[in-house]
């Protein structure tokens, strides 16, 4: 299982896209989406909220003020619930084949658990 972290600060022209592409990798292997928003000055926040609701398998987490990108990556990583983690940024797309490929053969090796 994997913990695709996602640390953003207005993007929302793309964050909704990436937080899809995420979720159905997640959905599909048993991991988890955590969407870190930084105190934005657009829609992002909103645009998170949104499409997380969609998805069991996502978290959106608010800063309450500004964040650096380090400190904000940092929130995220401590929010994980798996070990294996996947570091997106707000307007990345995740190709959902080679997800499900690389889990399977992860489990087949013994080194993932089972979703």
């Amino acid at each position: 299982m994997i913990s695709y972290l996602i640390p953003v600060y207005n993007q929302a022209a793309t964050i909704a896209d990436a937080i899809e592409s995420a979720a159905r990798c997640a959905d599909a292997i048993g991991g988890e989406v955590v969407v870190a928003v930084n105190e934005c000055e657009d829609e992002t926040p909103n645009i998170a909220n949104r499409v997380a609701a969609q998805w069991a398998c996502v978290r959106v987490l608010h800063a309450p003020t500004y964040l650096s990108a380090l400190p904000n990556f940092r929130r995220a990583l401590s929010a994980a619930r798996f070990e294996q983690v996947a570091l997106l940024g707000g307007d990345d797309q995740v190709p959902l084949e080679g997800q499900v490929a690389i889990a399977d053969k992860a489990r087949r090796a013994g080194v993932a658990g089972t979703a």
